[in-house]
């Protein structure tokens, strides 16, 4: 337990130094320097996943290390990292569609199989032979269904999109709403309906914008999606706000790119808000019977960047497509 605190702490210090000192390279300001620190000190996410313990952490560092090894056009590495991520949680494997938008099929296919192959392995070193050690992977999928899917388990810390679909049903519960069952009938169409959702949304508007604001869809795609997104991802809110105060001092300082400052504004009180201890707001409905509201309001947030990124493509030299925007990304005029 101490190995994995002390291990997780310096993760994020040495990612926030390293972060430090190349906002450092492209400005001598102390704000931003103390946003970063106090960040690293302040910021719930990150107390939070070091009070839980989770394997997050070890995720997190994946996503970061690949992500800067596709802003550096080391795709295979990237792909490596992705894969590493995805094989402990399924989720990482959204960042493989920036392969296909760059038209890199064969760096998606390899991220494919290699996390397919990675997980096998995996599954082999436990035993005693794989074919048993799939049964038994698929044992706990009932209790995690009831537990934490359709179950709310502390759902003041779930900021999912189906866990606010959860609430609402337990809210209708206390006039003798049948909130299980609705759970049920509601996971069922969730299935259905994300998966195509986002194939839809991939295919008519992200794959043509800019690799930042792609980039930074998948981030609240992959903390929005799941149907279960409890407190501790948010640490990887970090990379929306070190990604975005990147592009600010490097492009939008500059004058290479204009973006509106409605839009920066909303991003960064989003980042600020998905930050902060929110997580034990809650309304009470009745004597010892609480409704939380803490992680929806967090929901509301990440919906606000999002729509910020799906509206106003912001090309970066972060990612290497300022000088290579498809005709319908221009940047827009700068305005309130």
């Amino acid at each position: 337990m101490l190995a994995e605190l002390v291990a997780t702490l310096a993760i994020f210090y040495v990612a926030t130094a390293l972060f430090s000192l190349r906002v450092h390279r492209v400005t001598a300001a102390a704000l931003p320097q103390v946003a970063i620190w106090l960040t690293f000190l302040l910021g719930f996410p990150l107390l939070f996943l070091l009070y839980r313990a989770n394997i997050e952490g070890v995720i997190w560092m994946l996503v970061l290390l690949g992500t800067v090894a596709f802003a550096r056009s080391r795709v295979y590495i990237a792909a490596i990292f992705w894969s590493l991520g995805a094989s402990m949680k399924l989720n990482p494997a959204i960042y493989f569609a920036l392969f296909l938008s760059t038209r890199k099929y064969r760096i998606f296919a390899f991220s494919l199989v290699l996390t397919l192959t990675i997980s096998l392995l995996a599954l082999a070193g436990i035993g005693p032979t794989l074919s048993q050690a799939i049964r038994d992977s698929t044992l706990s999928g009932p209790f995690l269904r009831d537990w934490y899917i359709i179950g709310r388990n502390i759902p003041y810390f779930d900021h999912s999109l189906f866990g606010t679909a959860k609430e609402v049903a337990h809210a209708f519960s206390y006039a003798g709403f049948n909130d299980k069952r609705a759970i049920e009938n509601m996971l069922l169409a969730y299935d259905i309906v994300v998966p195509l959702a986002g194939i839809l949304l991939y295919w008519f508007r992200l794959r043509h914008l800019p690799l930042l604001n792609q980039f930074i869809s998948y981030v609240v795609l992959f903390l929005l999606l799941p149907q279960v997104s409890y407190e501790y991802k948010l640490v990887h809110v970090y990379l929306i706000w070190g990604a975005f105060l990147l592009f600010l001092l490097e492009d939008v300082g500059s004058g290479r790119v204009a973006v509106p400052e409605s839009a920066s504004r909303v991003i960064f009180i989003s980042c600020a808000v998905l930050c902060a201890p929110l997580a034990y707001l809650m309304v009470e409905l009745r004597p010892y019977h609480v409704l939380g509201i803490g992680g929806q309001i967090k929901m509301i947030f990440l919906l606000a960047i999002l729509w910020m990124v799906l509206k106003h493509p912001m090309p970066s030299s972060l990612f290497g497509d300022l000088q290579t925007l498809p005709s319908d990304s221009l940047p827009e005029p700068a305005s309130n």
